[in-house]
């Protein structure tokens, strides 16, 4: 039974390299094809894939019209979270452009 456990997570594993790989190689060609930095791109479409679930969960509440569970997806963690990520690429794009 450990071994199919071990099996599974080693082929998993290999699974996450190789596509976190072709995702970065992408992503890079991606970022020098439009002028913004692999990683600078990287970062964007990372905040972008993170905030997705609020969305969906925000989309959803609004459709059952339950706007309190839409309120309380945000909190003041996340939305000072928000403002220190959005300062820290705004400056990395600044800094990148000099």
């Amino acid at each position: 039974m450990i071994q199919k456990v071990i099996l599974v997570f080693a082929l998993c594993s290999l699974i996450t390299l190789i596509a976190g790989v072709g995702l970065e190689i992408s992503g890079d060609a991606i970022g020098k094809h439009i002028g913004m930095t692999g990683v600078l791109f990287g970062a964007a479409i990372l905040a972008a894939a993170t905030a997705l679930l609020e969305v969906s969960i925000g989309l959803a509440s609004m459709k059952l019209k339950d706007y309190q569970m839409a309120m309380s997806e945000f909190s003041l963690v996340e939305i000072v979270m928000y403002i220190i990520h959005d300062s820290i690429a705004i400056l990395l794009a600044v800094i990148q452009y000099q």
